[in-house]
């Protein structure tokens, strides 16, 4: 359940990304970070790096900590109320019509149509030849994949033609109808292949692919890596929900539970829960969503401005050496500092410290 709501999450992160507009910045207020829509990064932290940004690991490459629709898409996806929408395809199988068939002894066979023009990162396009591919590496049981849903469900997987996938069900399976793609995700077969045929499956599950070289079908494409520190990215444009708006971001491997060192100009950031990990409400405010408030006794240190953060549940540190435009404080205890000046703060209804090198414009319920 914990998973299926932060996946939820998770997508209405990838809609504020990708849909919603870059509010402007006035250009008379020197606080605001200089960079652009078109130039920002957007800086989270993870508690330990991945072993695969694919949705779906084999052995070996199994262990992702960082969401994955920020790499991925799949045939379905679920809002923020967990509804399942399509998302590569046009629509989603429907039982009782010939998208969704139901054999009187349970068999069910299900199709699915991909949208036109779709492209994997490095511009090949995507098939539907890339997922009879994929159902042919995740049934292979030296790969580690085979006895784990929904593969020990799916009696065969075919592709007719370039954007149609026919999945046939050996009995019943609920989530038939909405395939993320944690559950089921097309691999590129342009890529693969050679390898599936060269590699015995400790090798194959070991490529380069899953990891520093991945080629996915979500928002960001992966540009650099560097091993054990951070991984970054950059917008895709040939995503199927359109080009996030967030040009880039950087995901920086910080296992101290207690710390988020930001780095980089951020025009939005936030306290990151570490309970979990990084939680996708944390990536909805850094993007300028819905505020939701994280779990307190946290620090966020910067050598940049912070145009806008809202802390916690009280008792953060916010350290910001480039000035802070607005501070929304969550339940009070709060200590913001910055050698320079802080434009906007409001403390709620609880007190908190603030020191401001360069002076306080606007306070309310924040003691100086």
């Amino acid at each position: 359940m914990a998973l299926t709501r932060l996946s939820a999450l998770v997508v209405g992160v990838i809609l504020v990304l990708s849909c919603a507009p870059v509010a402007e910045r006035a250009q008379e207020q020197p606080l605001r970070p200089a960079a652009s829509a078109e130039t920002r990064t957007l800086v989270m932290s993870v508690r330990s790096e991945a072993t695969t940004v694919a949705a779906r690991g084999l052995i070996g490459a199994a262990f992702n900590v960082t969401p994955v629709e920020l790499f991925n898409a799949g045939l379905a996806v679920k809002n923020q109320r967990g509804v399942p929408r399509p998302h590569l395809v046009e629509a989603l199988p429907a039982v009782g019509t010939d998208s969704w068939k139901v054999s009187p002894d349970g068999r069910m066979e299900t199709t699915y149509r991909l949208k036109a023009n779709l492209t994997w990162h490095d511009g090949t396009a995507l098939t539907a030849s890339d997922f009879e591919f994929a159902w042919r590496v995740f049934a292979t049981p030296e790969l580690g994949a085979a006895g784990s849903p929904p593969f020990n469900q799916i009696e065969n997987l075919l592709a007719p033609d370039a954007r149609t996938v026919v999945i046939r069900w050996a009995r019943p399976y609920p989530e038939a109808g909405s395939l993320e793609a944690r559950d089921f995700q097309a691999l590129p077969r342009h890529i693969l292949d050679s390898p599936l045929r060269a590699l015995p499956p400790d090798l194959f599950a070991g490529h380069g692919f899953w990891t520093t070289d991945y080629v996915g079908l979500g928002p960001y494409r992966i540009d650099r890596t560097e091993p054990g520190a951070f991984l970054e990215a950059a917008a895709f444009g040939g995503y199927v929900l359109g080009r996030p708006k967030i040009s880039r971001i950087r995901v920086v491997y910080i296992s101290d539970p207690n710390t988020v060192l930001v780095t980089g100009a951020v025009s939005r950031t936030s306290l990151v829960r570490f309970r979990r990990g990084l939680t996708a409400k944390d990536y909805v405010e850094l993007a300028g969503g819905p505020t939701e408030k994280g779990d307190g006794d946290k620090t966020v240190t910067t050598g940049n401005a912070i145009d806008e953060i809202t802390t916690g549940d009280g008792n953060d540190v916010i350290n910001a050496g480039g000035g802070i435009n607005t501070v929304k404080s969550g339940a009070g205890n709060d200590t913001i500092t910055t050698g320079n000046s802080i434009d906007n703060i409001d403390g709620e209804d609880y007190f908190d410290t603030c020191n401001a090198g360069g002076g306080l414009n606007t306070v309310v319920n924040c003691e100086a």
